[in-house]
């Protein structure tokens, strides 16, 4: 409590004698945008404003945050300040935008009565298997792709169609690559299950972004940022643990938390410097 007075007081003395907030100070500095719209967004975060910290629920579109932030902090329509916040506000708008996107996802749980569940359900196995037809929607085969039983829907509910979504994007877009790390998965002594790996992974992403991990990582990429940003983390994780656990050659699954501790703390340096 102390700190975060003294931190107010000192906000309030540097606006007293510079006649500019935070987000105007922060705008006249020569910052690499992603560190500029990683410190506008933690000025927003700890803002008293009520409206300025709800501009980081994922609803906003950055003009509407433009326009809030202007009227909430009374900042001067200057030209060299307005560039640099618009940039940096398009930037977190659309960062945690994505986050609302993917949670979204998370909390769609997988249904069998909807279409479009099932129809993802049906083109993984179909992209993943182009050769073998699949002879039942609930069937021994899906164990092939590394799911725990016969019903892959069972499997989904802890990241729900998040983690659908990411297997599909795999299998679709990085088709080649998705196959080769099945067929990685089915070696007889260093296998592992594909598709349990892979829902696996989706909630480590899931983690990082809920925690706030990959934010700086996010903000260096190139707007729009859209869901794709996360489908390709996705696709590159796979192939990071599929190279892990091929170089740590485990006796057994059972090995599995070991090789993911160690996994998730590459991947966090990976992305995080």
């Amino acid at each position: 409590m102390l700190i975060q007075w003294l931190w107010r007081v000192w906000k309030w003395l540097l606006r007293l004698f510079t006649g500019q907030c935070e987000l105007e100070r922060l705008c006249y500095m020569r910052l690499p945008l992603h560190q500029l719209a990683l410190r506008v967004e933690n000025s927003l975060r700890r803002s008293r404003a009520l409206e300025l910290r709800r501009l980081l629920d994922g609803d906003h579109t950055s003009d509407n945050a433009i326009d809030v932030v202007l009227r909430v902090k009374r900042i001067k329509n200057d030209a060299k300040c307005m560039s640099s916040l618009r940039s940096s506000l398009q930037i977190v708008v659309g960062v945690a935008g994505l986050v609302r996107e993917v949670e979204l996802l998370k909390k769609d749980r997988y249904n069998k009565d909807n279409e479009h569940h099932e129809s993802l359900l049906s083109q993984l196995w179909d992209h993943m298997m182009p050769s073998e037809k699949l002879t039942s929607r609930v069937s021994e085969q899906w164990k092939d792709l590394g799911f725990q039983g016969t019903d892959p829907a069972t499997d989904f509910r802890g990241m729900g169609l998040f983690g659908l979504t990411c297997l599909h994007h795999l299998a679709s877009c990085r088709g080649d690559l998705a196959r080769q790390l099945l067929s990685h998965s089915r070696h007889p002594t260093l296998g592992y299950p594909y598709a349990i790996v892979g829902i696996d992974l989706a909630s480590m992403i899931w983690e990082m972004l809920e925690r706030r991990v990959l934010y700086a990582y996010l903000y260096k990429t190139a707007p729009p940022i859209s869901l794709q940003c996360v489908m390709e983390l996705f696709c590159e994780a796979m192939r990071e643990f599929d190279s892990l656990w091929q170089t740590e050659k485990p006796e057994n699954i059972l090995a599995y938390p070991r090789v993911r501790e160690k996994f998730l703390i590459m991947i966090r340096e990976k992305w995080t410097t």
